[in-house]
């Protein structure tokens, strides 16, 4: 397999293994007059409190994922992560159970992608569905509180990942009107 290492002038330094002194000798070092390559067999810097559960720990909220806005970030990001469920996790962390693992995707109108075409929306539904993702169309999240995620008809969602991709509503200012308040949506 190639490395994608770029060309340089300066001296390359090869740094094996990204554990605690790998990762802080290759930060120490950026910038200066070396070419820091930090080598290391996983591609990740990170412990997973899933992994080192006890068997009989419930794993929902330290695993699932809910993303909320079914925009093109929201669902860009759904299938990203359960590619990354099927294809990464299983190499690289052989000991979790990734069918445990569930990315759930909250949107508050009744179809994906809704500044975009009937079809594009039902191919994004169809893909994700495919993908194992949970599709929670026409509800918005009521409260999101110590690791659980409520809809408003009353559903829980455990999960302590909680990724906002919807619109924003700033607060009213007292004396100003309603109609002066800026409203973000994704687009």
């Amino acid at each position: 397999m190639p490395l994608n290492i770029p060309q340089s002038t300066k001296p390359r330094l090869v740094i094996i293994g990204a554990g605690f002194a790998g990762f802080t000798l290759a930060r120490k070092l950026s910038g200066k007059e070396y070419q820091s390559v930090l080598l290391d067999r996983n591609n990740y810097h990170q412990f997973q409190k899933a992994v080192m559960s006890p068997d009989d720990t419930d794993l929902s909220a330290l695993l699932d994922i809910v993303i909320v806005g079914g925009g093109p970030t929201g669902v860009e990001l759904a299938g990203a992560l359960a590619e990354m469920k099927q294809h990464v996790i299983p190499k690289d962390y052989p000991d979790l159970d990734y069918k445990k693992m569930h990315i759930h995707l909250v949107q508050g109108v009744d179809r994906l992608l809704p500044g975009m075409s009937i079809k594009s929306s039902a191919k994004a539904k169809n893909d994700l569905e495919q993908l194992g993702v949970n599709l929670y169309l026409n509800q918005q999240v009521k409260n999101i509180h110590e690791g659980k995620v409520t809809l408003e008809n009353g559903f829980s969602i455990a999960a302590n990942k909680v990724i906002w991709a919807a619109g924003v509503t700033a607060s009213g200012i007292p004396g100003l009107p309603e109609s002066s308040i800026a409203k973000v949506e994704e687009f």
